[in-house]
């Protein structure tokens, strides 16, 4: 494992190097008398995944965490800068700047390869890794659309800025990029993965987990389709990546939950050899250490992690045995997902590179976007199939649509008279209002939809995907703050759109809106 972490680290930071400066390049990179090979070309191809990922942006901006008090400690500022929804002003891995440098140090790597194919000529040899890195680009950019732009709303996406959509190797330095807008960002997307997913092929890679195989490929479109609105490509390509009953592939949580060894579980969450994963991203990031010991102030508390997150109720019946063994309860709990990994470069002096590996996706969130897409096409007992599918996996029982929209709705009106008779904070409550762009009906598809929202909580936790999915359904959300008065997030809140770099902004790309 070790050895894979060195290659993609030494691969991106040279990548890194040349092609990523204060905005996209300071220093023109040259290598086309380097890429002349196809195998040259499938070896760049390895820094085409991003260096870092948005989940510690992402994750204390959700629900899915409090402010547990002073007493807990001093706050960190990044997380602090997150729970209180402020620009932030880390520079870091973990940060935006970081994740635009990830994201288009992944885009130039692979436009280089894409170049370098039209160069040398297209042909069966590198239609792999064509595919690759179309879908690569397709990726990073889906990361920074969903950081740096609104939604995709059918009704809006033709006027809400989009970010730079690079589609050639950068030839000269302090070239100018327009945002473009959504609508133009989602089309890119969808022709990318169009034209790349044919091309993959699995036979390609000596290490497949590390590479976007065919039903990975498939999951990232399956995903992306459902952000895009466009349900039936969403189940078309879901059908591609997971069985029609996968349960053999879901997580095992249970069987996790006998390991005695916490880096055992941390081993097993990213095993080659796990069923669930079907692609995994080495990153640059300190999320495995700052979560957990270094940060009790905001985090999860034991009132939360039992009504609404993976000690709660549901149609499943009660708390499901394996989230509940594995991951056990109290303030900021030493999550078992994310571990950090250190690659060191000088023992004697400590320094080096913090990792974590991303598992960026599963079979079980997979299953999760599959059944929304069925919700919204009002296939509710094959969504409710879907979701018992995973209540069973995880120790629960299977429910039907009449018992899981039954459940949702007495929850619902439990939560809001707890709330009414002052006995219950907002921000512990599980059914929340949608102020959805789009139309969804109240009654069986609104919770339906929370049933679905209910278990990606659950299944994602410690991932960030939260932010994603309060952002797409319009969820207000509040934070409480010891010691002083709570405060919200509504559904309109311009900082449910994370600002651009500073660095972007002074190279002349337009901030969003405040």
């Amino acid at each position: 494992m070790k050895k894979i972490y060195c290659t993609v680290c030494l691969l991106v930071v040279l990548c890194m190097a040349s092609a990523c400066g204060d905005f996209f390049l300071d220093k023109m990179p040259d290598r086309r008398t380097e890429l002349d090979s196809n195998q040259k070309i499938r070896d760049l191809l390895v820094s085409a995944y991003p260096t870092s990922d948005p989940m510690m942006i992402y994750e204390h901006r959700t629900d899915n965490v409090m402010d547990n008090g002073k007493k807990y400690g001093s706050e960190m500022i990044t997380l602090f800068e997150n729970y209180h929804w402020k620009d932030i002003s880390d520079t870091g891995s973990d940060s935006p700047e970081g994740l635009w440098r990830g994201c288009y140090g992944a885009i130039a790597a692979a436009n280089q390869a894409l170049g370098a194919i039209q160069r040398i000529g297209s042909s069966k040899e590198n239609n792999s890794a064509k595919g690759e890195a179309l879908i690569c680009r397709a990726y990073a950019h889906f990361l920074l659309a969903n950081t740096f732009c609104m939604p995709y709303v059918e009704a809006t996406a033709k006027t809400d800025m989009g970010i730079p959509y690079v589609e050639e190797p950068e030839t000269f330095v302090g070239k100018k990029y327009e945002r473009g807008t959504v609508e133009s960002v989602y089309e890119k997307l969808a022709r990318d993965i169009e034209e790349g997913f044919p091309l993959i092929d699995d036979n390609a890679y000596s290490v497949p987990i590390y590479h976007f195989t065919r039903r990975a490929a498939a999951a990232f479109a399956c995903r992306f389709y459902l952000f895009y609105g466009k349900y039936e490509q969403a189940l078309k390509y879901a059908d591609m990546a997971i069985d029609d009953d996968p349960s053999a592939s879901l997580r095992d949580m249970i069987s996790y939950s006998v390991l005695v060894s916490r880096k055992d579980i941390h081993h097993k969450f990213i095993s080659k050899d796990e069923p669930a994963n079907l692609l995994l991203v080495a990153l640059y990031s300190l999320w495995g250490r700052n979560y957990g010991a270094r940060n009790e102030r905001y985090g999860n508390s034991i009132e939360m992690v039992r009504r609404t997150l993976y000690q709660s109720t549901g149609p499943w019946g009660r708390v499901l045995p394996g989230f509940d063994k594995l991951f056990g309860s109290g303030v900021s709990v030493d999550q078992p997902k994310y571990d950090l990994i250190f690659e060191s470069t000088n023992v004697q002096a400590g320094i080096g590179f913090a990792h974590v590996v991303q598992m960026a996706f599963t079979v079980d969130e997979t299953l999760l976007c599959r059944a929304e897409a069925k919700v919204m096409l009002k296939r509710y007992d094959e969504a409710a199939r879907d979701l018992s599918l995973y209540y069973v996996k995880k120790g629960g029982k299977a429910a039907s649509a009449t018992e899981i929209v039954e459940y949702y709705t007495k929850r619902r009106d439990a939560d809001q008279k707890e709330f009414e008779g002052g006995t219950l904070a907002p921000w512990l409550m599980l059914v929340k209002p949608f102020n959805a762009p789009f139309v969804i009906e109240s009654g069986t598809q609104e919770m339906m939809l929370q049933a679905v929202l209910h278990v990606r909580r659950i299944e994602d936790i410690w991932g960030g995907l939260r932010w994603l999915h309060l952002r797409r359904f319009g969820i207000e959300v509040e934070h409480n703050i010891d010691e002083d008065n709570s405060i919200k997030l509504s559904a309109t809140d311009l900082r449910r759109v994370i600002q651009l770099p500073k660095s972007v902004i002074s190279a002349g790309l337009p901030a969003n809106p405040r």
